[in-house]
């Protein structure tokens, strides 16, 4: 499973009471990518400039698919003349590398890998996609 960032930049509302429905705005994701289909696809921001989408996918060779399907295309909504603007790609965990993990250790004064607890044996693991 392999999770991807879509962004969607919104036009500015120029009617008062005029409003985008970020369902519709995820539906038409969904339609885009017409041949495969998103495992989950969720909102994790939204605001008055863009939507921020969270979605993932089967696996990470389906991946440049989606791209192929998502990124740099417009979505055309109905009741608004401006189209919106469409931005994908693969998400990108922040987690240290292996360089990182081992000059930590052995450059932290006040620990000792002799000792239980001291010694970069733990893992905490966050962030998971749902189907893990």
């Amino acid at each position: 499973i392999t999770k991807m960032t879509i962004s969607v930049a919104l036009p500015p509302l120029r009617q008062p009471g005029k409003s985008i429905s970020n369902w519709e705005v995820m539906e038409r994701l969904k339609a885009m990518v017409h041949s495969h289909q998103f495992s989950t696809l969720r909102i994790a921001k939204s605001t008055m400039d863009f939507i921020r989408f969270e979605g993932e996918v089967e696996n990470r060779a389906l991946v440049q698919a989606f791209l192929a399907c998502l990124d740099g295309k417009t979505i055309k909504l109905s009741g608004f003349a401006d189209a919106l603007r469409v931005r994908a790609a693969e998400f990108k965990l922040d987690f240290p590398t292996r360089h990182d993990w081992d000059s930590f250790f052995r450059d932290a004064h006040d620990m000792n890998e002799t000792l239980p607890g001291e010694r970069p044996d733990t893992i905490h693991l966050e962030g998971l996609p749902c189907k893990w």
